[in-house]
Formats: structure tokens, C-alpha cells, sequence
């Protein structure tokens, strides 16, 4: 399966208005792209001005599609105006979310939080990270209702991995982080770690 983060910050006065089409976007995308798993417009907590897109592909030839879709084009006619500078976008490629059942039954999820971490490990560790790393997806699948989506991808970068994470609501998050599985876990990804995890927290867009 393949991701899209899109990260880009609006004009100031623009805010709003590209909240209400973003909303409006993912419910064209939930509607005409049944290859599209989900597609969420999150909101800075800290500056009301950015905004990240979390998209889920089935397929790369889904990507395509939406990109080439009527909805897509349409809003580009008055996007750009909104915008302040380039949109910083990744494609990524997963590398474990668990089951495709699991992600799969993510379509169409009440969301509230999304979350992005993104890792830079040490040349010649990925065996090690990633077999932890899957770990900690099964764990959080398998112990945490509040989870809707949780899964890790490969970026374009050397040695850079993200976590992708759609939650319920703030307090799925907050206890995510109590949990035994990740006291037990998230500290064993220290040795392979070429730098401290970046992790963001985002408001959905709705």
C-alpha cells in the first residue's frame, strides 16, 4: 500500500477556507475512490496555519487516479491561491500495518487525532528496527480500541521510516502512551535510533 503525507501552511486569512474545502475533498475521495483507504485533512495544534494531509492508497495506480480525478482538478483552480510556499509531500511505501483486514476496516472510521513520527535509524539496523517496530503495530491493534489506524512506512530518504496514526479521539492518544506495550517496547528502538523520533500531533479537519 502506499501513503501520501502533504504538509503545507495556508495565507493567513486563508485558514478557513481551506479547512471547509479539505472536508469537503475527503468526502469526493470516500465517495468516487474505492481504491482510496482514507483521506484526512489534520490541523496544527500549535499554528492554525498548517495543515497535513494523511492519504492510504491501495495501490500506486490509485494514487494515479486521484491525481488525475475531476475533484482533484477542481480544486486546484483555487488551492494554490490559498497556499504560502510549496506543499511539502512524501510518498511512502508501508512496510507493516498488520492486517489487510485490519487496515482495510479503517474505511470510513470516526476520527479526531492524526499523528505522524517520523525515524531516521542507523545504517544497517533495519532488520532490528523493523522487526520491533512490528511489534509495536500488533500491539497497539491488538490492546488499543482507540486505534483506528496505525502503521509504519518507508520514505525515499535513507534510513527513514514514519509512523502513520489515525486515532478516535485525544484520549486514545494519551493513553497510547501509558500503555504496558509501549513501556516494554518503545524504549528497545532506542540502540537503533540515529536521532530522537519527530512526532506531530494533528487535529482532523472535519
Amino acid at each position: 500500500m502506499i501513503g501520501i503525507i502533504a504538509k503545507l501552511r495556508t495565507k493567513d486569512g486563508q485558514a478557513e477556507a481551506f479547512a471547509a474545502q479539505s472536508a469537503e475533498m475527503a468526502m469526493k475521495v470516500a465517495a468516487a475512490e474505492p481504491e482510496n483507504v482514507f483521506y484526512n485533512t489534520y490541523r496544527d495544534q500549535n499554528d492554525p496555519n498548517v495543515f497535513v494531509a494523511l492519504e492510504l492508497y491501495e495501490n500506486m495506480g490509485a494514487v494515479e487516479a486521484h491525481r488525475a480525478s475531476a475533484h482533484v482538478a477542481e480544486s486546484m483552480k483555487t488551492v494554490p491561491d490559498m497556499l504560502e510556499g510549496d506543499i511539502d509531500a512524501y510518498v511512502v511505501e508501508m512496510v507493516y500495518g498488520g492486517t489487510n483486514e485490519r487496515i482495510l476496516g479503517g474505511r470510513g472510521a470516526d476520527v479526531d487525532i492524526g499523528v505522524t513520527a517520523f525515524c531516521t535509524i542507523k545504517p544497517g539496523t533495519e532488520a532490528e528496527w523493523e522487526a520491533i517496530m512490528r511489534e509495536m503495530v500488533d500491539a497497539t491493534h491488538a490492546n488499543e480500541p482507540g486505534n483506528v489506524f496505525y502503521g509504519c512506512f518507508k520514505t525515499e530518504n535513507e534510513g527513514e521510516y514514519v509512523f502513520m496514526e489515525r486515532w478516535a479521539s485525544r484520549e486514545a492518544v494519551d493513553a497510547h502512551g501509558k500503555t504496558a506495550h509501549v513501556a516494554e517496547i518503545a524504549p528497545r528502538f532506542g540502540p537503533y535510533n540515529a536521532s530522537a523520533p519527530e512526532i506531530t500531533e494533528y487535529v482532523m479537519v472535519k
